[in-house]
């Protein structure tokens, strides 16, 4: 039986990390957020004021139903 003490010893390589680094990992937590909330603003200022909130044909539509 192989106790810790004779337990064959296995070297690892310098650089026992993976060989490509994703950007995402070098970012910090405040960076990944203010990235987030600036993507998001992209997707929503440009269509921003093309549609209502509230769509002024919806009790027509909710009448039509009705019948």
């Amino acid at each position: 039986m192989t106790t810790p003490e004779n337990a064959p010893k296995v070297s690892t390589p310098a650089s026992a990390g993976p060989a490509h680094v994703n950007w995402f990992d070098r970012l910090s937590e405040r960076q990944m957020t203010l990235l987030v909330i600036m993507v998001g603003l992209l997707l929503y200022i440009p269509f921003a004021g093309s549609y209502g909130l509230w769509d002024p044909w919806e009790t027509h539509y909710s009448e039509v139903a009705r019948r």
